[in-house]
């Protein structure tokens, strides 16, 4: 009994002990914050070890049951994200990586994989705003740059888009390659404008490899589609020549009438060059009617003449002074004038009469205006010529393109570029901002020629050729351009029409040019054979 009573009493005692602790000592926000931080790192190494052990569903199971007690941080959010992805919870996993992130100060390997968790869930808006955080930080990856392309892309937001690709292409420092370009040319296209998109497309088809066929036919695929809107029936055919090398059935199967789109193409082109050549045949023959009574016209002068000649001489023999019409009014010509010659005095002296006097004339002087102050874009462009003549090429390109900035509707500052770049040995560059050039001033001379010599080492023989054709119909005498045809089709085989076209060049150009005599041997040697 006395034992009982000893019980009681210490239950008794360890109650109230226990009530006066949990009534006096409350703990402070400190140290329950500083348990829960305790608590969450406990929570975080099971977590670790169960994710270990691929029991992703009792990981998130656990952090989730952690997050709920004590809160969370960025170590429970991006392990909670890794178990979401395995266990196929995309959505999940695209807010905590994105969520552990922000808790890191702005993680870029978190928001990259944020972005690529909403972009694999579709959510492609969310995707591109990941995306474009982590270029923020990582500025110069061209990856996600083609990643936030892509997700504009599907939002059909294609402006954007081909923007997202040419801003990587530009951060990151590097020539694009081709697939690259078969997707800015693309975009292009897609917003309207054929003319860039045809030439990032004519450019990569030039440098695409022979085995990269998958590349090869989306830009294949995108020139039909131009070459088709223009009706450039001869690089359309040329176009589907390829498609079908590739893939026999791809053209047929995904543009059913376009072999009786290029026939009737082929029949309108066919009636309009009879047309013309109809048209050419009457020119020619007025112009023959015209040149044969111009030709008898003459001869009828040349008959009057000789009868008047004849007439002379009978009267010179017979003694009497001729009288033509010329002796007729310097006969008549008033007193102190004669008939083409200076006035004389009236005196009679014979001596010419003096200038009469400017009266009434205020001579002001005339000062030079001040040279016109130039634009940034000028300046820079001047700065960047000058940096080419100092063998700093690599400054040049960065000045040049500073002058494009400015103005990019400037001739002069994309050729400016051009010539950098081609100093600084980037042909592909070089070529792409001379076409730039060439497309804003096509009229000039210098853009044509700069655009030809910079195409030679980039397009292949046909695209030249047609480049040269179309710098020949502007240009038709010029020498540079028929001596780059002639040694285009010396270099595909095709005789007749470069011993044309040299002819052309040694005929219509004067032998002092710097080029005639290593042409005309040039020349020589080619034709050597043919007497052989």
């Amino acid at each position: 009994m006395q034992a009982m009573k000893f019980i009681f009493k210490s239950l008794c005692a360890g109650l109230v002990a226990v009530l006066w602790l949990s009534g006096c000592g409350e703990k402070t926000p400190e140290q329950i914050a500083a348990e829960n931080q305790k608590a969450l790192e406990i929570a975080v190494k099971r977590a670790q070890v169960l994710m270990f052990e691929g029991k992703y569903e009792e990981c998130a199971g656990t952090l989730e049951e952690a997050s709920r007690n004590y809160g969370t941080n960025a170590a429970l959010c991006e392990l909670l994200a890794y178990s979401y992805i395995q266990t196929s919870r995309t959505a999940d996993a695209a807010i905590f990586f994105e969520k552990a992130s922000d808790m890191a100060g702005g993680n870029p390997q978190l928001l990259i994989s944020s972005a690529k968790a909403y972009e694999q869930n579709g959510q492609f808006e969310s995707a591109a705003r990941a995306y474009e955080k982590y270029l923020k930080l990582k500025p110069r990856d061209m990856v996600a740059w083609k990643s936030l392309s892509r997700c504009l892309g599907v939002m059909n937001k294609y402006k954007d888009a081909v923007n997202a690709y040419l801003d990587g292409v530009k951060k990151s420092e590097r020539n694009p390659n081709t697939r690259e370009a078969c997707d800015i040319g693309n975009l292009f296209l897609k917003v309207g404008n054929a003319v860039q998109g045809r030439r990032w497309l004519e450019a990569a088809l030039s440098a695409v490899a022979p085995d990269n066929l998958k590349t090869r036919r989306d830009i294949l695929e995108g020139l039909l589609s131009v070459y088709l809107a223009q009706k450039e029936t001869t690089l359309l055919e040329g176009v589907v020549k390829q498609l079908d090398e590739i893939d026999p059935n791809f053209v047929k199967g995904k543009y059913p009438q376009l072999h009786s789109q290029i026939e009737e193409f082929n029949k309108k082109l066919k009636e309009a060059q009879d047309a013309l050549k109809a048209q050419e045949a009457k020119k020619a023959e007025e112009a023959k009617k015209a040149e044969e009574a111009k030709k008898a016209e003459e001869a009828k002068k040349a008959e009057e003449a000789k009868k008047a000649e004849a007439s002379e001489k009978n009267n010179a023999s017979s003694g009497q002074k001729p009288q033509n019409g010329d002796d007729a009014r310097q006969n008549s010509a008033p007193e102190g004038k004669t008939g083409g010659e200076s006035a004389k005095k009236a005196d009679g002296s014979g001596e010419p009469a003096a200038e009469p006097e400017i009266k009434n004339v205020e001579i002001k002087d005339v000062h030079a205006e001040p040279a016109p102050k130039k634009t940034p874009e000028e300046f820079l462009i001047d700065k960047a010529y000058a940096l080419i003549s100092e063998g700093k090429p690599a400054e040049a390109s960065k000045t040049a393109n500073l002058a494009v900035a400015e103005n990019r509707n400037s001739p002069s500052a994309w050729r400016a570029l051009a010539l950098a770049y081609d100093a600084e040995g980037r042909s592909f560059d070089s070529y792409m901002a001379a076409r730039e050039a060439y497309v804003r001033n096509s009229d000039d001379i210098n853009a044509t020629l700069l655009y030809i010599r910079t195409a030679s080492g980039v397009l292949n023989n046909e695209q030249f050729l047609n480049a040269l054709y179309r710098a020949q119909k502007k240009f038709p005498n010029n020498s540079e351009i028929m001596l780059g045809l002639a040694r285009t089709y010396k270099i595909i085989g095709d005789k007749p029409n470069a011993k044309y076209f040299y002819n052309a060049f040694l005929n219509g150009t004067p032998k002092e040019h710097p080029l005639y005599d290593e042409v005309n041997e040039e020349f020589e040697e080619y034709v050597s054979g043919d007497s052989k």
